[in-house]
Order: C-alpha cells, then sequence, then structure tokens
C-alpha cells in the first residue's frame, strides 16, 4: 500500500474514532488501534520530513495533529487529521481547492521538537 494510501486511511480512521462517543466501551480499543497505525508508519518511513510524517502543534488544552502528503521548496502540504477536539494550528491555511499547508521551517521545527523530545524520553 503507497504512503498516500495509509494516509487516507489513516486520516478516516481518525475521523471514525473521532465520532465515537466518549463512554462508548470500544472507543479506547480503536483509539489505540489509531495510534498504532500512525506509530507503525513513523517506523516505516525512517526519519526526517517526508510524507507521511506526522506532526503536531500545541494548541489550547491540546494539540492539532496533522500528517505530511508532500514536501516541497517552501511550504508542507499537510492532511488534518479529526482526532479528539479537532484543533488547528494557527499556522496552517487552506488554498481555495482546501489543500492544507504550513510554511516548510515551521514543520521542520515541529518535527525537530518532537524527535527530540521523543529521544529524550526513550533513554529515561
Amino acid at each position: 500500500m503507497t504512503i498516500r494510501k495509509r494516509i487516507e486511511h489513516i486520516t478516516e480512521f481518525a475521523a471514525a474514532v473521532n465520532a465515537m462517543k466518549w463512554d462508548n466501551p470500544l472507543r479506547d480499543g480503536q483509539d489505540k488501534m489509531l495510534w498504532q497505525r500512525i506509530d507503525a508508519l513513523q517506523v516505516e518511513i525512517g526519519g526526517g520530513l517526508v510524507p507521511g510524517r506526522h506532526l503536531r502543534w500545541n494548541v489550547a488544552d491540546g494539540y492539532a495533529h496533522y500528517l505530511v502528503v508532500k514536501v516541497n521548496k517552501r511550504d508542507v502540504e499537510l492532511v488534518h487529521l479529526d482526532y479528539m477536539d479537532g484543533y488547528w494550528f494557527q499556522g496552517c491555511w487552506q488554498d481555495d481547492d482546501g489543500r492544507v499547508y504550513c510554511a516548510r521551517p515551521v514543520a521542520e521545527q515541529a518535527y525537530r521538537w518532537h524527535s527530540g523530545l521523543k529521544k529524550i524520553f526513550e533513554k529515561s
């Protein structure tokens, strides 16, 4: 399965999990399955800012979650994951066709920040 197809499946699955009521006994299992799929994709794609990379930014009392679709010279095309509160990062914008982008340096910084934190906590 291509990376783009995996991104589509994860995006659809996230929306389905998010549509479940909080008191639904299946939600916890589905939530864990979503993160297993995202984590498996991260391992598969390796390091760097590449298609499939999960990026997140702190927003309000949660996170805005995205997956990288395409890395361009000046910007990065993303797909928004409608997860939990469905927050959007204010550094992203949509074009007339509904595609989501952020500046490449902003995406690179988010990747470096979270990969650095992951390394710190893996050693603990």
